[in-house]
């Protein structure tokens, strides 16, 4: 079973998710509808919907607090609506770096390319099995790499979309996790 899904192959219980009402979250999520919509002015309303509600699924279950799970549902969802919306232009290199917690390299690499090419690369990282956080000690080091966005690196799951969009893309230890490497 580990090799498939390495979080249920740990002795610690799963972290306590948050608890938000039902109503409340559809209104929270609606409002995040309105307003990415309003960025996002090329994607049918629908197909918006359709990512953050993806994107809130994915981050419910590596999040234990309500404001917490909100902010990383919009930021998520504003990074996919991005990535859908961004024009493939030979200025911008998207690269996608995938490892298998997204806690500590790939979010590092992806960080320190996008501050090094001044724009010039789009760099995201992701995760085969994301951990709930991103490692301390590489906490400290996005802070000196980008101060003013290392706050809003989490660990984000490997979607199809993000896979599709991004060429070339680099992994390290997903394969082995999965006992074909």
């Amino acid at each position: 079973m580990e090799t498939f899904d390495p979080a249920s192959a740990t002795d610690t219980p799963p972290a306590r998710k948050p608890s938000v009402a039902p109503q409340e979250i559809d209104d929270q999520l609606g409002g995040l509808v309105t307003e990415l919509s309003g960025t996002a002015t090329t994607v049918p309303k629908r197909l918006v919907t359709h990512i953050i509600r993806e994107s809130y699924t994915v981050a419910v279950h590596t999040t234990t607090s309500a404001p917490e799970l909100l902010r990383r549902t919009k930021c998520f969802a504003t990074q996919r609506l991005a990535d859908l919306t961004r024009v493939h232009t030979a200025v911008a290199r998207q690269v996608l770096f995938v490892c298998v917690a997204n806690a500590g390299c790939s979010q590092l690499v992806a960080a320190v390319l996008h501050d090094s090419t001044d724009g010039y690369a789009v760099a995201r990282s992701a995760g085969s099995a994301p951990a709930d956080t991103v490692h301390p000690n590489v906490v400290s080091l996005l802070t000196d790499v980008e101060s003013q966005t290392a706050r809003e690196r989490f660990p984000k799951p490997l979607t199809f979309d993000g896979v599709r969009r991004y060429l070339p893309h680099y992994s390290w230890g997903t394969l082995s996790r999965l006992g074909r490497e």
